[in-house]
């Protein structure tokens, strides 16, 4: 069984690869990935792997399109990649 931090780490690695593409600040859409690091939308693993990735800092909520999405903390569509995100994604 995948722990948390295990899930979070593949979500991150398949973001960064096919959205942040190594860029600091690029807006990536989680849930449209998830299926690629084996989790899926919606689910407590999901839920929790994307939790984990917003406290360890590595995605932060996307400026650009927060005044229009809103939402909870952790239920955004639109992240940003955050500098500690492209390091942990290359540890």
């Amino acid at each position: 069984m995948m722990t948390t931090r295990e899930d979070a780490m593949r979500l991150l690695r398949v973001l960064d690869v096919h959205q942040a593409r190594g860029r600091e600040g690029a807006v990536v859409v989680p849930r449209e990935w998830a299926f690629f690091a084996h989790l899926h939308d919606g689910t407590q693993r999901y839920d929790a792997a994307l939790r984990h990735l917003v406290d360890e800092g590595a995605l932060a909520r996307a400026r650009r399109f927060g005044a229009i999405i809103g939402g909870q903390p952790h239920g955004d569509l639109y992240w940003e990649m955050t500098g500690r995100g492209l390091e942990m994604a290359r540890a």
